[in-house]
């Protein structure tokens, strides 16, 4: 260990590595699984939770804004595909592949299910629960999750080629 003084304290403070860091298992285990307590949550879980959570609150901002201001909310769909790609893109840079392609999945899960909900329930088409069939929905989760999941996946690409150049030392751009 060293011994240093910061000008501001002007007392000595011993730089430790038993400091938590971010990035390290210290760290991580204040972000708590909530389905295993105790057992630290993953950069990818939570980056694939976040997403989902970022796709729903998209999902209610453009419905209220399609209803306020009077356009088609399926405009917004260019969105939600930036969002996939975002999130594939960060989920590959974390973990793989493969994580990508999972945690898009979730995020087009949540925007054809809650996502989609509370859109029709504040946004200018109004569908009653009569005027939707269990295999409509069923056809129009499987199409988003699977849309999502292949959005994430070239984001993923990107994601996973920025992690392999940052490891090489190459310079970013």
């Amino acid at each position: 260990m060293q011994e240093a003084v910061p000008a501001a304290l002007g007392r000595p403070f011993r730089l430790s590595s038993d400091a938590p860091t971010f990035g390290t298992a210290r760290h991580r285990l204040t972000h708590d699984n909530p389905f295993r307590p105790g057992m630290p949550m993953s950069p990818t879980t939570r980056l694939a939770l976040g997403g989902a959570v970022a796709v729903v609150a998209f999902d209610a901002v453009a419905a209220w804004a399609a209803s306020r201001f009077g356009f088609d909310d399926a405009m917004a769909t260019a969105g939600s595909c930036l969002l996939y790609l975002v999130i594939g893109f960060a989920a590959a840079r974390v973990g793989t592949l493969r994580s990508a392609a999972l945690a898009g999945a979730l995020a087009g899960l949540a925007g054809a299910s809650a996502g989609w909900f509370i859109a029709r329930r504040i946004g200018p088409e109004r569908l009653a629960a009569a005027d939707l069939s269990p295999g409509r929905w069923a056809v129009g989760v499987a199409a988003e999750v699977l849309l999502a999941v292949v959005i994430a996946s070239v984001g993923g690409l990107g994601g996973r080629s920025a992690r392999e150049r940052r490891a090489r030392g190459a310079p970013r751009g």
